[in-house]
């Protein structure tokens, strides 16, 4: 058996010499080891952003300018309920019912609440478990306004 693999690493070796002597090598091992394709991921902040955006101006086509009235709702509350104690984004949700008309996703809050950010008027201050029961405690961010916001 170990004299059969001897004979078969000879074959192969002279099988490479006599293809390397005609030109042929480099081909053969282009297709003895084709190259993989290379696939990007998206990583999760641009999904995440992706869908931010996705689930806002899909609300904005159900309900025109409704993430300008939902900003404007987040800006009046925050200078209402900031600085005492924070608040989630569920919070804002519920206090803007029958004020600012339901998106079609939830979701839609989160651009919202990222431009409020952005913007300088609200920032993060930890966690707290949500209370809806669909999403079973989960923590999520807590804000609050930034000292020299005066809504």
């Amino acid at each position: 058996m170990n004299t059969r693999r001897k004979f078969v690493g000879l074959l192969n070796k002279q099988k490479k010499s006599i293809l390397k002597e005609l030109g042929y090598i480099d081909n053969l091992l282009e297709i003895m080891q084709p190259k993989q394709k290379e696939i990007t991921f998206p990583s999760g902040e641009e999904l995440r952003d992706i869908g931010m955006v996705q689930a806002e101006t899909h609300a904005d086509e159900v309900h025109p300018k409704w993430s300008d009235l939902a900003y404007k709702f987040l800006e009046h509350y925050v200078g209402i309920k900031g600085m005492r104690e924070g608040f989630l984004t569920e919070d804002i949700r519920f206090a803007s019912i029958y004020i600012v008309p339901e998106p079609p996703s939830k979701r839609a809050w989160g651009g919202v609440v990222v431009r409020a950010v952005k913007n300088g008027i609200i920032h993060k201050v930890g966690y707290r478990n949500v209370t809806n029961e669909k999403a079973h405690c989960t923590p999520a961010t807590l804000w609050n306004r930034t000292k020299f916001t005066f809504r």
